[in-house]
């Protein structure tokens, strides 16, 4: 098994690992709304980020009638077999015969200035993890972003960002699969994201990382600098005395000569993916690495300034016009917009610039709404991935893009919660309001058949949708992982142990002691990843309620992702195969032979990505189970960061930008995702 694999598996046992993730200040982002998407969209990495919490679906007859109305908000909680007995009212149900489910950098960033009229260039841009490959967090839920008073720098990684508040100390928010978005406390004079890391720079001239440290990129020579830019798998910085030092890039696959500068003095440096350049104390450009598409072989003449990107770097003229060589493939190298610029940032596949009347111009692609810029004007901006933000003349920060950190498919209805600023979008039925979420910021979400749940930033848990009694109500408490399912829910908690609210009428809330690593929830049933008595490394798969098709009797073994179906359950054990128990009418829990990174089961269908033995070449997704409405029948070419099954409809974040792909019924929108993500 190769490194990387090992990584990405370890990873997915996440679901549910506890860890100390980032508690965000109470700070503010402004963020831009963005309709528009471009055409051109390229495949740059992916990610095996999924939160999969199981979904459940509706209780039915044999013929297919749902049985449990859950408009009814009565404080009496009939029994689930008294329930077999009710019928939703026509005039407050769906209309279920149509959907008839007979299963149921600048410097990056150069150190701030005194205040934000004064700030530092751009933050440099992180994409793929070098390996290929992006993992589900390690460390505990994605910190939610957050909003401030005041910002002084920020800089946008890959699919993380971190901003130098006014009062010095550092905020980060979005993924977190690597403690990437968990800095350290203290005072910093400048911040900056990479891929999955970050750095920061001490008043004192130190320098702290944090974040994956794979390849040595958080392992920091000895010595004083006077700026700091985190890239792919390397670092490097300006010393006190003129020379760079960089460091990181341990390993053949991701070693390009980037963490080998030239000597010489220079005034500024910025990392890319897989190279950097610097500006030297006379004004040329000096880059190194990897050169596969020019990237290193910067333009003759002055400038005042470099920032390099994935495969394209950029720069400021003397005359304050901008020149940008390398990758050209979606126009964000040349040619470049005209005018004079004080600050240029080079992205994924994206390049925005600050004009001298503080107006932002970007170019290239925009197909995650990176390159469509927020209002007002700014002193500070940096591009990301999928994603830029900025600060503006006020001091506070706007960031802009479409992508999703986590998606979770519903019964009827679909929910994701966005990368720029951690809200929560939901699209389809929206009866019970199921598909209306709080204004609040969430790392986790879970979408069941009339409710939905989430982890909020304090990692308290909220719900919204249908008044079934007791599923709306989650207990106290701080939780790092949830599933919600038809008339109850389940989390685990920061200690490890589980709880569950909602109908307990066959056991389903009623979880066994230990500590759970994730839970997962069905129609009536409830299992989990439980460490075992034997090994403090393994996790058992432990199971609770009906059991009337076997689901709450999973097989021995140790297994490290767990997923919940209606009335099945699939899980991938530790070399990578799946394995399935419970209903098996519509061959849900026959499983294809093959490994696998993570699974997810919906009420009648299974759905999984699949390892690829090349972790450079990202996940495709394999369905098995019902496929009456082409729920069963993902994208063939498309590759995924996650999946997330529903009742009849199957949706995915694309591993190349995070943006939401659906297919199955789609009879109340449940696979349309708005425009204004």
């Amino acid at each position: 098994m190769t490194r990387g694999l090992q990584r990405r598996l370890l990873a997915v046992v996440w679901v549910a690992v506890s860890g100390a993730g980032c508690v965000v200040p109470d700070v503010n982002i402004k963020m831009a709304s963005n309709t528009s998407l471009d055409a051109n969209e390229h495949d740059a990495g992916a990610e095996a980020n999924n939160v999969d919490s199981g979904k459940a679906r509706d209780v039915t007859d044999a013929a297919g009638t749902e049985v449990l109305d859950v408009s009814n908000d009565s404080a009496e909680v009939p029994s689930l077999d008294t329930a077999m007995d009710m019928r939703i009212p026509p005039d407050d149900r769906p209309e279920l015969e149509e959907v008839a489910d007979p299963r149921a950098d600048v410097a990056d960033e150069g150190p701030a200035k005194d205040s934000p009229g004064e700030s530092p260039l751009d933050g440099d841009l992180r994409n793929e993890r070098p390996d290929g490959e992006d993992v589900p967090s390690e460390t505990g839920p994605d910190p939610t972003p957050p909003p401030i008073p005041s910002f002084r720098q920020v800089s946008a990684g890959a699919h993380f960002a971190c901003g130098l508040k006014s009062d010095q100390t550092i905020v980060c928010w979005g993924r977190n699969s690597d403690g990437q978005a968990s800095p350290p406390t203290g005072t910093f004079s400048q911040v900056s994201a990479g891929m999955f890391h970050a750095c920061g720079l001490k008043g004192d001239g130190s320098i702290v990382c944090w974040g994956d440290n794979s390849y040595g990129q958080t392992t920091i020579p000895a010595g004083t600098f006077s700026q700091v830019s985190s890239g792919g798998s390397h670092t490097c910085a300006l010393r006190t005395d003129g020379p760079l030092a960089c460091w990181g890039a341990q390993g053949v696959d991701v070693n390009f000569g980037q963490a080998s500068p030239p000597v010489g003095s220079f005034s500024q440096v910025s990392s890319g993916q897989n190279n950097a350049c610097g500006l030297k104390t006379d004004g040329t450009i000096a880059c190194w690495g990897e050169n596969l598409l020019g990237e290193s072989t910067p333009p003759t003449g002055t400038f005042s300034q470099v920032s390099t990107g994935f495969g394209h770097a950029c720069g400021i003229k003397s005359d304050g016009s901008t020149a940008c060589w390398g990758m050209n493939q979606v126009g964000q190298a040349p040619p470049q917009p005209a005018g004079t610029f004080s600050q240029v940032s080079a992205g994924g596949q994206h390049t925005c610039g600050i004009k001298t009347d503080g107006t932002v111009t970007c170019w290239g692609t925009n197909a995650q709404g990176q390159s469509t810029v927020a209002e007002g004007k700014f002193v500070q901006v940096s591009a990301g991935q999928y994603q830029t933000c900025g600060i503006k003349t006020d001091g506070s920060v706007a960031c802009w893009t479409k992508s999703l950190v986590h998606i979770s498919a519903g019964k009827y209805h679909t929910c994701g919660i966005r990368v720029r600023d951690a809200t929560v979008a939901c699209w389809g039925q929206f009866n019970n309001g199921e598909s209306t979420p709080p204004e609040s910021t969430f790392s986790i979400i879970s979408a069941g058949t009339a409710v939905t749940c989430g982890t909020q930033a304090d990692r308290s848990a909220a719900c919204w949708g249908s008044d079934v009694p007791g599923a709306m109500t989650p207990p106290a408490g701080t939780f790092t992982q949830l599933s919600t399912g038809f008339v109850h829910a389940c989390a685990v908690k920061t200690d490890g142990t589980v709880a569950c609210w909602g109908y307990n009428t066959e056991g389903q809330s009623a979880p066994p002691s230990g500590i759970f690593h994730q839970v997962v929830v069905g129609v009536a049933h409830s299992c989990g990843l439980r460490k075992s008595t034997d090994s403090a490394v393994n996790l058992t798969v432990a199971c609770w309620g009906r059991n009337r098709d076997g689901q709450s009797t999973p097989p021995a073994g140790a297994f490290q992702w767990l997923s919940a179906g209606d009335d099945h359950n699939c899980g991938i054990k530790t070399d990578g195969t799946v394995a399935c128990w419970g209903r098996n009418r519509d061959g849900q829990a026959t499983p294809p032979s093959g490994t696998f990174v993570m699974v997810a089961s919906g009420a009648a269908h299974t759905c999984a990505m699949r390892n690829s033995p090349d972790i450079k070449v990202f996940a495709t997704a394999a369905c098995w189970g019902a496929n009456e409405d082409g729920q069963a029948s993902p994208p063939a070419t498309t590759t995924f960061a996650e999946l997330s099954t529903g009742g009849l409809h199957t949706c995915g974040l694309k591993s190349d930008s995070r943006t939401v792909v659906c297919w199955g019924n789609d009879t109340y929108g449940q696979t349309e995702p708005p425009a204004d993500l």
